[in-house]
């Protein structure tokens, strides 16, 4: 609840077009934005908080065009201002290009673990088939067996009679 109040706070003296001295900088507000939106951090989120980075450099470049005119000749400071700003969006542009990356490969790997189960299902379906044609096969084989037996037993039955007769 602080950070939001503290979020609200800083966000009504950017508007008014008071200078953030409370030590709760552009940083703090990029977090409770992520914190507000997503604590995930999503990438509707992690878009807006570089969106935010965009508009905050918009503002200090006008902040600093305010200073000019008000005789505010110190260019090394507004230079640092406006170079750390343009940093901080560069960390926040790697932080949301690292997240997706690892969101891709975390992707990627699901996909290969569901086509290594479907590999191994049907590599078990094949040899659950290749059994059942061996054991198919077996049979036949045994069928054959017992019919030549039973025409051998009715050869020897009928050369017994012919014998006995």
């Amino acid at each position: 609840m602080f950070i939001l109040m503290m979020c609200v706070v800083n966000i009504s003296d950017l508007l008014v077009g008071v200078k953030c001295t409370r030590g709760f900088g552009r940083g703090d507000l990029v977090a409770c934005f992520r914190f507000i939106l997503s604590p995930s951090g999503s990438g509707a989120a992690m878009d807006l908080s570089l969106g935010f980075i965009c508009a905050y450099i918009l503002y200090e470049t006008q902040l600093i065009i305010e200073k000019k005119r008000t005789e505010d000749t110190d260019f090394l400071s507004h230079c640092l201002m406006l170079f750390v700003d343009l940093l901080y969006g560069f960390i926040e542009l790697l932080r949301i290009l690292l997240e997706q990356e690892e969101e891709d490969e975390e992707q990627e790997e699901e996909e290969d673990e569901e086509r290594e189960e479907e590999e191994d299902e049907e590599q078990e379906e094949k040899e659950n088939k290749e059994r059942e044609e061996e054991e198919d096969e077996e049979q036949e084989e045994e069928e054959i067996e017992e019919q030549e037996e039973d025409e051998q037993l009715k050869t020897l039955c009928l050369f017994v009679q012919s014998l006995l007769a």
